[in-house]
């Protein structure tokens, strides 16, 4: 999910899923 970032790799991911997270 793009809420609940932990961590920089963590951020890494939910920056490349973010887009469709949020649809």
């Amino acid at each position: 999910a793009c809420s609940g970032i932990d961590d920089v790799g963590e951020a890494i991911m939910h920056l490349e899923n973010c887009s469709w997270d949020l649809v």
